[in-house]
């Protein structure tokens, strides 16, 4: 037997194998590329804040509401009540689990942006999750009591700046 007679007995399976090895390396990096997880959004950090006269106001907080409780609407409404109050409510949803209590989450507990949301949530709960972005978020769970009518709308603060969202530049308000 030649050396083409050879070649030619032996071309189609050899193509045949080397398109099922590639097919087979393919189909494993897709499964594999499948079952890693999917990058989260990405966090802006916040951004050096310039507090005048040493008091941080509401327009300069930016606020998520998420509805935690059974009662549908309530992120709306109390995304209304805020920017009334002078608040920059940047969204609204629903928590993926129900909450039982009302919190009001930040950067830390004692940081001045969520000291100051908090004193216009009635009885929530303060947390900090030190968060990059330093956006208070506002869970209403099912013990949702309402906002203080009469809170401040702004805090004194001991810093020349506060780390806060970039869109945190004041706004007009109310």
């Amino acid at each position: 037997m030649d050396a083409s007679r050879v070649w030619q007995t032996v071309k189609a399976p050899l193509i045949l194998v080397t398109m099922l090895a590639l097919l087979l390396v393919g189909t494993w990096w897709g499964l594999n590329q499948l079952k890693k997880p999917l990058p989260g959004p990405s966090v802006t950090p916040c951004v050096d804040t310039p507090i005048e006269n040493g008091e941080l106001k509401a327009q300069q907080v930016s606020i998520r509401v998420l509805n935690g409780s059974d009662l549908r609407g309530k992120a709306g409404e109390v995304q209304q009540a805020l920017r009334a109050q002078g608040f920059r409510v940047v969204s609204t949803g629903n928590t993926p689990e129900p909450a039982e209590k009302t919190q009001v989450v930040g950067h830390s507990p004692d940081a001045p942006e969520v000291n100051l949301v908090a004193k216009h949530v009635v009885g929530a709960e303060r947390v900090g999750n030190n968060r990059a972005d330093h956006m208070v978020e506002i869970i209403v769970g099912s013990d949702y009591d309402g906002l203080v009518a009469d809170a401040p709308r702004s805090l004194q603060v001991s810093t020349p700046s506060i780390c806060l969202p970039e869109a945190s530049e004041p706004v007009q308000g109310p």
